[in-house]
C-alpha cells in the first residue's frame, strides 16, 4: 500500500484523467503493463487487480497494509479532497 505526497497533476501527468491528490491511498499493479510504465513510474491501482495507471515514484511512500491504518488513510485523504473542492473520483 502506498500514500501520495503531494498532488499529481494532468499537467505533469497528462495520461491521468484528473488530479490525484496527496494522501490518496494507491496499491502497487502487480499484474503485466505490457512495457508501458516509465523507468521513473511506478503501476498503480485504487483496488487490487484494478485498471492500472502509472503515478511517479518519487511522489509514493509505502506504508503499511492493514485495514485500519487504510481506513486512518482514506479518512485524511477524504479530508483533504473536500477541503480541495477536487470532484476526482474515488
Amino acid at each position: 500500500m502506498y500514500v501520495l505526497t503531494r498532488d499529481i497533476t494532468t499537467h505533469e501527468c497528462p495520461w491521468l484523467e484528473e488530479t490525484v491528490l496527496k494522501d490518496r491511498v494507491v496499491e502497487k499493479y502487480e499484474g503485466a503493463t505490457y512495457g508501458c510504465i516509465g523507468p521513473g513510474g511506478m503501476a498503480c491501482c485504487y483496488h487490487q487487480n484494478g485498471p492500472f495507471f502509472e503515478l511517479p515514484a518519487n511522489a509514493l511512500k509505502e506504508v503499511m497494509s492493514g485495514s485500519q491504518q487504510r481506513k486512518s488513510l482514506e479518512k485524511k485523504y477524504q479530508g483533504n479532497r473536500a477541503e480541495s473542492g477536487n470532484k476526482e473520483k474515488a
